[in-house]
This record gives structure tokens, C-alpha cells and sequence, in this order.
């Protein structure tokens, strides 16, 4: 009997110890996230954070930690503190940053002295000086109204979008989209701008935070008229010499004649086998010519 005693025991205590371990609640562990980050300006960024749910341990005070080095920058790097700690949401502004600079931020919380970072351990990274917006064409609409389209590249910023337009180089007023942007890929954003002057030149630019696109111009004329029969895109236009006639070349193969006034279709010539991309009349107007 006394060779088992040993063997029994052992058993008897790993049995014990299996059957006392403490369950942990993982619904109860401190978990914080950062929402996103705004550029101010060149040098400061206002930070949205939240502490998503606090365990039962002690903690002292929360904060931001950043840096421009550090992809995953920790207490030990620059950081901002806040005191209160609890299951909220935080603005908190960042300033005096290096301009041109890409940063790194994290949410931390100290918890029994040490610190605990926001979810998946993960920074969140943008860039003090966007990647320059690139300002693109217009859309005249009918009256006095325009649409005005740029592309621009947020960098994973939520950052706010904007046009400045006027009738002089120096601008002056200001449309910005309700709604701010973020992603890692190029976007197109557009604006309608609206009580403009038939006829009038207008300047206009993108803005995306302090980066501009390039300026660019266009002068308001309204729509006087549709004329309505090709059933692709139309790519040339050409009004004969007299001005009474339009003459339009198109993906669908044809080329038609138009009355200017009436806006009514007085011809229309087959025959191309691709589609049109030219039209033009001799200097007389008694002669069309059609290329595809």
C-alpha cells in the first residue's frame, strides 16, 4: 500500500488546485480606442478617444501618448494627460507638433501603475500637412449654379474638405462639405455652388485642411437649349460658319445636323463603322467632314 500514497497525493493536490482556479470576467477588462484625429492646423490635431468598458483594478489618470518615431509609441514617448478616468468619450488638442510630420497616437490608461493601451495595441498615424488636394473641372449647371470637383488624399485623417471660390484671384468665399472624409486611397469630392453671374469668371480652388489644389477658372454660361438624338456620348461639335447650324459627331456611329434655334435635328448621316471623333465645316459651310 505505501507505493501508492505518493502517486495518490499528487493527484489528489493537481485535482484541488484545477478545481480553485479564479474564472476570469473578460468582459470586464479595461479597453480604450482612439476615434479618430483632425488636423487643426500645421502644428496641432484635435483627438477623439473613448474608454470603451474599466475592470474593478485601481487606476490614477488616462492620456495620449505620441510620436514621430515610434510606430508604437508608449508612456516613455510624449503624451498628454487627462485625470478623469471613466467610460466616455474624449477631445483632447495636441499642439506644438512638427509640420510635414507623420505622428503616432495611442490611448492609454495607467492601471495598478502600469499602462493600458487602446485595442489591438495598434497606433493610430496621420500626417501634419496633407498630401496636396488636386482641383479638377467644373459642371455648369443651368441659372446660376455650378458644380466644382477635386480629388483629394486623406491619408487615414478624418479631416474636413472645402472649396474657396470667387470672381477674383483672391477668392473670398468658402464652401465646405458637410461631411469630413478618411480612408488611405485617393477620393473625388465635389461641392454645388450656387447665385453665381451668367457670364462672369469665377476662380476656384480645393482646400483640404492647410493644403490647397491648384487654382483654376471658369466662366458661367447658362444652358440655353438640349438637343436630344444621339443615343451614345456625343465627342465633337462644330457650328457651320453662318452659326445656323450644329453639326455633332458621336459614339453611336453617327453625325447629325442640328437648327440652332429650333434645336431640332435636320439630319442625320450613317456610314462610319467606329465611332465619330471629329466634325467640321468648311470655311463656305456648303462642305461637313467627319472623322473615326
Amino acid at each position: 500500500m505505501k507505493k501508492y500514497i505518493l502517486p495518490t497525493i499528487a493527484i489528489f493536490l493537481f485535482v484541488a488546485t484545477f478545481f480553485t482556479c479564479q474564472i476570469v470576467d473578460f468582459s470586464r477588462l479595461t479597453a480604450s480606442k482612439i476615434n479618430y484625429v483632425v488636423i487643426v492646423d500645421s502644428t496641432t490635431v484635435l483627438i477623439k478617444a473613448a474608454i470603451i468598458d474599466l475592470s474593478e483594478e485601481s487606476r490614477t489618470f488616462c492620456g495620449i501618448c505620441y510620436s514621430d518615431k515610434n510606430s508604437t509609441p508608449t508612456i516613455n514617448d510624449s503624451k498628454v494627460l487627462i485625470n478623469e478616468v471613466a467610460k466616455k468619450t474624449y477631445l483632447q488638442k495636441i499642439s506644438n507638433l512638427k509640420p510635414n510630420t507623420k505622428y503616432y497616437f495611442r490611448f492609454f490608461v495607467i492601471e495598478n501603475e502600469k499602462p493600458i493601451y487602446n485595442l489591438k495595441e495598434t497606433a493610430h498615424k496621420t500626417t501634419l500637412s496633407p498630401t496636396k488636394p488636386i482641383t479638377q473641372s467644373i459642371l455648369n449647371l443651368p441659372g446660376g449654379e455650378a458644380i466644382l470637383n477635386a480629388t483629394v488624399y486623406p491619408d487615414g485623417v478624418n479631416t474636413a474638405v472645402s472649396f474657396e471660390y470667387g470672381e477674383t484671384q483672391t477668392l473670398g468665399k468658402t464652401i465646405t462639405l458637410k461631411d469630413s472624409i478618411n480612408g488611405e486611397t485617393p477620393q473625388s469630392v465635389s461641392a454645388k455652388i450656387t447665385g453665381l453671374t451668367i457670364g462672369a469668371t469665377y476662380y476656384f480652388r480645393n482646400k483640404l485642411q492647410t493644403s490647397y489644389g491648384e487654382n483654376l477658372s471658369f466662366i458661367k454660361y447658362d444652358l440655353i437649349k438640349t438637343l436630344t438624338g444621339h443615343t451614345h456620348i456625343v465627342y465633337s461639335v462644330s457650328f457651320s460658319p453662318d452659326g445656323k447650324t450644329i453639326a455633332s459627331g458621336s459614339v453611336d456611329k453617327t453625325v447629325k445636323l442640328w437648327d440652332v434655334t429650333s434645336g431640332q435635328c435636320l439630319k442625320t448621316f450613317e456610314g462610319h463603322k467606329y465611332y465619330v471623333n471629329s466634325v467640321s465645316f468648311s470655311p463656305d459651310g456648303k462642305t461637313l467632314a467627319s472623322g473615326s
